[in-house]
């Protein structure tokens, strides 16, 4: 039976390729079956790709192109951007968090915070957190994968500034003329830690050479003298959130001789 030209190349084209002894000059793709073996091993790990057999026409081997084409789709994940210094939000405000990462498509995204699982993994970049609450507060960090592998992004620090409430009561104390008094801060919630101002009787305490105020905000008087004696009380503003508080007072007296000045 005669088969037209066109018919002939159609055939010739749809049939299975197999190890050949012809020269290198002939324009029929041909697999050495190690070739043939290492393209079904990366079919088979779920690499999509077309093994459809095509004539080589001076360009190289079938498998020199596909080598090509695996080379450069795949690309393990890798993070255009790291997490950089704590972030500090208000508390109620939406907070969005990114994960930029490239790679081989598809890339699928994990979020954890304080290292417990909050997603699974998505294609979902971005993790949205409507409304910021104080246990909100803490480190996020996303994972990446690919069929390639997977990658972990460095911890992003988020915290959540808001101001709580004085906890103590009014406090008294008594200290003999001539001997230090040291009158702390009352304990107080707050992100980040308040800018805090020492008051007498409604007056700014200024320090001098017997007063001072120590890093850690406790008022400290050397050689107190009955003048010293009053109500203090602390002014303590979130610099971040704006809010203030004021502190309940520590009423202070003075022993000199057995008698209290106050």
């Amino acid at each position: 039976m005669k088969v037209s030209g066109t018919r002939s190349s159609i055939f010739h084209r749809r049939q299975i390729i197999k190890p050949t002894a012809r020269p290198p000059s002939t324009r029929e793709a041909s697999l050495e079956p190690q070739d043939m073996a290492l393209l079904q091993s990366i079919s088979a790990s779920g690499f999509p790709m077309e093994m459809t057999p095509v004539e080589a026409h001076g360009h190289g081997s079938l498998l020199d192109q596909q080598k090509v084409v695996f080379i450069l789709d795949d690309v393990v994940p890798y993070f255009k951007t790291e997490p950089g210094l704590p972030q500090i939000h208000l508390e109620g405000n939406r907070l969005v968090l990114t994960c930029l990462a490239e790679g081989s498509w598809p890339l699928e995204f994990k979020w954890t915070h304080n290292d417990s699982e909050l997603t699974t993994y998505t294609s979902e970049y971005k993790y949205v957190i409507p409304s910021l609450q104080r246990l909100d507060a803490g480190f996020y960090r996303c994972i990446v994968r690919n069929r390639m592998g997977a990658l972990l992004q460095r911890r992003s620090e988020v915290q959540v500034a808001y101001m709580g409430d004085f906890t103590d009561a009014d406090e008294r104390r008594v200290v003999s003329e001539g001997r230090a008094a040291v009158l702390s801060l009352p304990p107080i919630s707050s992100c980040p830690r308040p800018q805090v101002t020492w008051f007498r009787d409604g007056h700014k305490i200024i320090p001098s050479s017997r007063i001072a105020i120590t890093l850690e905000n406790q008022l400290v008087i050397l050689a107190a003298a009955a003048s010293d004696a009053g109500a203090y009380y602390v002014q303590a503003v979130n610099e971040r959130n704006g809010e203030n508080k004021t502190s309940p007072p520590v009423h202070l007296s003075i022993a000199t001789g057995g008698i209290f000045v106050s």
